[in-house]
């Protein structure tokens, strides 16, 4: 009997996978409102690690070797301008970053924070695209590496990074009978989940893992 429930729940779950994954339909994948939540993050988090440092310590630096606190951070703020102008023009963008000690923690924060607004922006008013979706990957991709280095800056002057944010996503399981709809055969797009936020799973580690465990929590009510 035990076996038996077991079974039953591994085919419902996988079903209910399926059911999500197959209903990504191209239409609902048009442009990149998907990732909002990614884009999002990603600032918030980096400018509040750009914040957490005093300004009397954006001159810190591990080694002789290293960046300062303030050139990561300018870096960081150039290299999404850099993106930007490469995504606009086919991939042709100059790399001129000038004095990555020019600005001050205020002036950084600012630039940081308006640069991250343009390429927003820019990335959600876009269709979907393979090579661009590439380039933004590996934009997340650069963005995350120097950040990570100034949290590990932070961590060397004894401070204490900001708690790492996720993009949310609405993993709120179907209500009781849900799965009886299907089988009186309702569209597939009548289960509560949009593809846009199963595509955000795959935006951080935890996702799949959070959506199989919430169906297993609540087996009797899928069952």
């Amino acid at each position: 009997m035990k076996t038996n429930l077991k079974n039953a729940t591994m085919v419902a779950a996988l079903f209910i996978f399926s059911t999500l994954l197959t209903s990504m339909t191209p239409a609902e994948e048009g442009g990149y409102d998907w990732l909002k939540a990614r884009l999002d993050a990603t600032k918030a988090y980096t400018i509040e690690v750009m914040e957490s440092m005093p300004a009397d310590d954006y001159d810190f630096k591990p080694s002789d070797e290293q960046r300062t606190f303030g050139a990561q951070a300018y870096h960081i703020a150039y290299s999404i301008d850099y993106f930007q102008r490469a995504f606009s023009n086919g991939g042709n963008a100059a790399w001129s970053p000038g004095d990555e000690e020019s600005k001050t923690k205020e002036e950084l924060v600012k630039w940081t924070s308006d640069i991250f607004d343009t390429m927003n922006e820019f990335i959600l008013s876009q269709e979907s695209d393979d090579r661009l979706t590439a380039g933004v990957m590996s934009y997340l991709d650069h963005n995350a590496h120097h950040r990570g280095q100034i949290i590990t800056y932070l961590r060397m002057k004894g401070i204490t990074p900001p708690n790492y944010r996720t993009p949310y996503v609405d993993l709120t399981p179907p209500p009781v009978g849900h799965l009886s709809l299907l089988r009186r055969g309702q569209k597939r797009n009548s289960i509560p989940k949009k593809a846009s936020q199963l595509k955000s799973l795959f935006f951080y580690p935890s996702g799949i893992e959070r959506l199989i465990t919430q169906f297993f929590s609540n087996q009797i009510s899928y069952l």
